[in-house]
């Protein structure tokens, strides 16, 4: 955020989940996911908080020993209520794919109770407003299934 690699104005609202193709989250995730899959020497960059090592306790999602990972890989400043206390400045997260012919995606997420007029500690400034997103716009239907893509991967490394 405070350096500037991005405009917030840019930020597109996406759903997390719609039907069609290429209009939302999951799929502009998958994709990218997919694609680092299928080319070698792609790398995945994930800014965020560390947790972890939790010393004899099973991760709880993928159930490795110790669990451990990352989390908070979205804005964490422009917070108010609840969430005020996890504002700070410089720890932003976000999620960063670098692929082989020198090409990056990034993919940098807010709430969108958020606002990106905060001061010098993280916090919302007096009267801060959410910041209005573009809606994306919406594409053609498609009956694709959902997860088709991230299939048709497996089977071309199988």
């Amino acid at each position: 955020m405070r350096n500037a690699w991005f405009k917030p104005k840019s930020m597109k609202q996406v759903p997390p989940d719609a039907p069609g193709v290429d209009n939302d989250l999951k799929d502009k995730l998958e994709d990218a996911v997919v694609k680092a899959m299928d080319q070698a020497g792609s790398l995945i960059y994930a800014f965020g908080e560390k947790w972890g090592p939790e010393k004899n306790k099973k991760d709880q999602y993928f159930k490795f020993v110790p669990g451990n990972g990352i989390h908070d890989i979205h804005m964490n400043q422009g917070n108010g209520g609840r969430y005020k206390k996890d504002n700070g400045v410089y720890q932003d997260g976000g999620l960063v794919f670098q692929y082989p012919d020198g090409k990056r995606l990034a993919f940098f997420f807010s709430f969108q109770s958020q606002t990106f007029d905060t001061d010098n500690k993280g916090n919302p400034r007096g009267g801060a407003k959410p910041v209005p997103v573009k809606k994306a716009a919406k594409r053609g239907a498609s009956a694709r299934k959902k997860g088709s893509r991230r299939k048709a991967a497996r089977k071309r490394r199988s």
